[in-house]
Order: C-alpha cells, then sequence, then structure tokens
C-alpha cells in the first residue's frame, strides 16, 4: 500500500511539473490580484469589527 501511495504521489508531481508552464502565469495573475485586493478587505473587516465592539458597549 505505501508503495502505490509513493508511486501515485510521484506521477501526480511529476505531471504538476511538467504542466507548470501552463498553470503558473494564471496563479500569477491572481496572484497580483489577491495582493491588490488584500488590504481592502483587512480595512473592510477592521471597520466591521471596530462596529461590533462600539454596538455592543
Amino acid at each position: 500500500m505505501k508503495d502505490a501511495f509513493l508511486d501515485k504521489t510521484t506521477t501526480l508531481v511529476a505531471m504538476a511539473g511538467i504542466a507548470s508552464p501552463a498553470w503558473i502565469p494564471p496563479l500569477k495573475d491572481l496572484s497580483e490580484i489577491a495582493g491588490q485586493l488584500m488590504p481592502i478587505f483587512g480595512v473592510a473587516w477592521l471597520l466591521v469589527q471596530i462596529v461590533t465592539k462600539l454596538r455592543g458597549k
């Protein structure tokens, strides 16, 4: 069972390495978008927390 798992894992890693030129550019684009949106989401979440604390008192 351990050998079968190792074989499947090795095959999966090898296939991902072969396919990486296809999926790296979309991941890079997604990372840039997330990097731009996260500060906005962080400020929004901070405001939600402040309002929640102020209403609770």
